[in-house]
């Protein structure tokens, strides 16, 4: 996430989200768009926005375990 300067919301957003939202909340509500951008609410105040491609990366596996690896 990036701390907001001042506590300026960016242009654009396409919303709010609450610090305690996960990531799969907020991918799901961007419809997995890693162009959408969001404001980070905490107590209702803006505190930073979050890279959203940084979230979808965080979710999907790098490299997939022996045992859920497909033989071929």
């Amino acid at each position: 996430m990036i701390p907001l300067d001042g506590g300026t919301v960016p242009e654009g957003a396409h919303g709010e989200v609450d610090c305690d939202d996960t990531l799969e909340s907020m991918i799901a509500r961007s419809g997995a768009d890693t162009s959408h951008s969001y404001v980070v609410t905490q107590g209702g105040s803006p505190v930073g926005t979050p890279e959203m491609t940084n979230l979808v990366r965080a979710l999907v596996p790098r490299v997939a375990s022996e045992a859920g690896a497909r033989m071929y």
